[in-house]
């Protein structure tokens, strides 16, 4: 840690950031102060999705209540291929209630889409949160031909803390069999998070963050990836993810790194919802390669 003047006023506590500018950096209402707008634009394309497509709500992977997943599929017998999401929230806020609203761009294209459910922080640890993901992806393969999906075609997506948590689905020496993933404005390197204020509800002491990064355990035979990040966002989100790109690319993993231009980081994950997007034409393009 470096004890040069940062960002700000004080010492150098990560980078050049001083506490209150690496405090700020990993606080998204420092740079949009009303996101009431976006979720409920979230709701309502959600509320939209369960109306018009089949899906089947609240099947039970684990034994809390919120340990729950939805799955749209395509009409039709199947089995195909499925995207399993996991949503943002800084890890302790919404529920998949408010992101069904990219599955009729999945849906559309013959992709069956899980939302997945989860317990929140600081009810649950951060650590006990990536567990529940994990078992979540878990179950969903292991009951691949009863919900009418391909288990060898699997690929997961998220966005913002859910991003983090889809990354450590794909990393790690023991990861599942994922054929490809979608992350938006993910965090990826816990170790600035630990030293902002964001710690005060995680929790998290220096091995735990270290443990919890996927950016330190990248496999050695990495799935494809695609990374995304609006050009409005906070700096330390931006560089979080080209960080995560260029060590998924080093460690030999097809990797396609988009910043977004016009986006921050609330509304860039609409983009899932358009299947001509940026990065959801990629997504989709990947999804595909595998039928």
């Amino acid at each position: 840690m470096s004890e040069a003047e940062g960002q700000g006023n004080g010492a150098a506590v990560f980078l050049d950031y001083d506490q209150a500018a690496l405090d700020a950096q990993y606080d998204q209402r420092s740079l949009v102060k009303d996101t009431s707008r976006y979720e409920k634009d979230w709701r309502s394309g959600s509320n939209a999705a369960r109306a018009e497509l089949r899906v089947r709500g609240d099947l039970v992977y684990g034994a809390s209540e919120r340990q729950r997943m939805d799955l749209f599929s395509p009409e039709g017998e199947g089995p195909f291929p499925v995207a399993l999401f996991v949503h943002g929230g800084a890890w302790t806020r919404h529920g998949k209630e408010k992101f069904a609203f990219p599955a009729p761009a999945f849906v559309g294209d013959g992709v069956a889409f899980a939302c997945v459910g989860f317990d929140l922080v600081p009810q649950v640890s951060l650590a006990e949160q990536v567990a529940q993901v994990r078992h979540a992806l878990d179950w969903l393969q292991s009951n691949a031909e009863e919900l009418g999906v391909d288990a060898d075609a699997v690929f997961v997506a998220g966005h913002s803390s859910g991003a983090h948590l889809a990354a450590t689905l794909i990393t790690g020496d023991r990861a599942p069999d994922v054929k490809g993933a979608l992350l938006l404005s993910g965090i990826y390197d816990l170790e600035p998070v630990r030293l902002s204020a964001r710690n005060e509800y995680l929790k998290l002491d220096e091995d735990q963050a270290r443990m919890l990064s996927p950016i330190g355990h990248i496999p050695s035979s990495p799935c494809p990836l695609i990374v995304g990040w609006g050009h409005r966002e906070l700096d330390e989100f931006q560089r979080q993810s080209r960080a995560f790109a260029e060590a998924w690319e080093a460690a030999g993993g097809s990797t396609t790194a988009m910043g977004l231009r016009g986006h921050n980081h609330f509304d860039i994950v609409r983009e899932l919802a358009d299947p001509t997007s940026e990065p959801m034409a990629a997504f989709l393009e990947l999804i595909e390669s595998w039928r």
